[in-house]
């Protein structure tokens, strides 16, 4: 009888721990800027919503080269509130079809999201 009580204890702490915790959501995760002239800085902001039940913590968002800067909500994000990641893409030097990354690394499950921009440069 003690073994089932362990379980069953076990079960419910399980229950607890996977139910309380973050969920990022985003109005988009890929953002194509379509045609741009070469040396144009695109500008987009990727809204993020925690649908989650615990406060949300942005620990690290990281762009896929340094052409692309990304700052963001350094704040916890309450349940069912919002932030944002502004993203600023610098086209010099570029040519021709472009896809960035950015990764955002958190304390939801999982942990790891990564949102896109993606267009073309042109002279």
């Amino acid at each position: 009888m003690k073994t089932v009580a362990k379980v069953f204890t076990l079960f419910l702490l399980f229950i607890a721990f996977s139910v309380a915790q973050p969920k990022i959501s985003v109005s988009e995760d890929t953002y194509d800027f379509g045609s741009v002239k070469q040396g144009t800085v695109v500008k987009h902001v990727f809204k993020i919503k925690n649908t989650g039940n615990k406060d949300l913590i942005l620990t690290s968002v990281r762009a896929s080269c340094g052409c692309t800067t990304p700052h963001w909500t350094n704040k916890p994000i309450k349940p069912g509130g919002t932030g944002e990641i502004a993203v600023e893409f610098n086209t010099a030097g570029k040519m021709g079809k472009q896809v960035k990354t950015i990764t955002i690394n958190s304390n939801a499950e999982p942990p790891t999201k990564v949102l896109y921009l993606k267009g073309e440069v042109h002279n």
